[in-house]
């Protein structure tokens, strides 16, 4: 996936680096590098924007965030339309989070996995929900995320946040001292975040 130019002459579809209010990713992932990205397929279109910093100092603490978002157009196949075939993914996406919050993977004994129960958000588009997933594993990995999922007529919306510190004097590749992000923060952001990429999709909609 290319950023900047090349691609954005390649697939004609809306800007989704410019539909986050630049003080609300400045918030969420300071002195960010922001890649655009763009791909055509035979069933969707995507359109995607990537915030992020991984190494943002702060006291004693490096923190890392990022945005990652992912705007698909369906397209129609056979009698059935775009919308519906961006419904079905929708609903399947659904689907994939309510099995997600009750399943119980195979996991190592250093591993530990928590995923919320899914939480559905009102008003936005024509549906959307949001969960979040916390991870640990044995001493290097430790992260946790929000994502939130939306439909807005024929179009699919996926946002991922992601954030954590870590102290500076911890060990390299460890996850001694690491703090990631609650899960009550996570599911906050990425509701606001959803709120502006359905409007974004919506009002370039209108004008297409």
């Amino acid at each position: 996936e290319g950023g900047g130019k090349a691609t954005e002459t390649a697939v004609p579809g809306p800007d989704v680096c410019t539909m986050l209010p630049k003080e609300e990713a400045d918030r969420l992932v300071p002195a960010a590098q922001v890649v655009k990205g763009s791909r055509d397929n035979e069933s969707f279109k995507t359109f995607s924007c990537n915030w992020s910093n991984q190494r943002i100092s702060y006291g004693e603490y490096w923190r890392s965030r990022e945005i990652d978002v992912k705007v698909q157009q369906h397209l129609g196949q056979g009698a059935k339309t775009g919308r519906a075939m961006a419904q079905n993914s929708y609903e399947f996406d659904y689907g994939s989070a309510k099995f997600r919050e009750t399943s119980k993977p195979k996991l190592r004994k250093d591993e530990k996995e928590y995923v919320s129960p899914v939480r559905d958000i009102p008003g936005v588009g024509d549906g959307a929900y949001a969960q979040y997933t916390w991870r640990r594993s044995g001493n290097l990995l430790w992260y946790s995320y929000g994502q939130a999922f939306a439909r807005v007529h024929d179009m699919t919306i996926e946002v991922k946040y992601q954030a954590s510190q870590q102290r500076k004097d911890a060990q390299i590749l460890s996850n001694k001292t690491v703090q990631s992000i609650t899960e009550e923060n996570a599911i906050r952001e990425v509701t606001g975040l959803i709120k502006h990429f359905a409007k974004g999709v919506a009002d370039w909609q209108s004008k297409h």
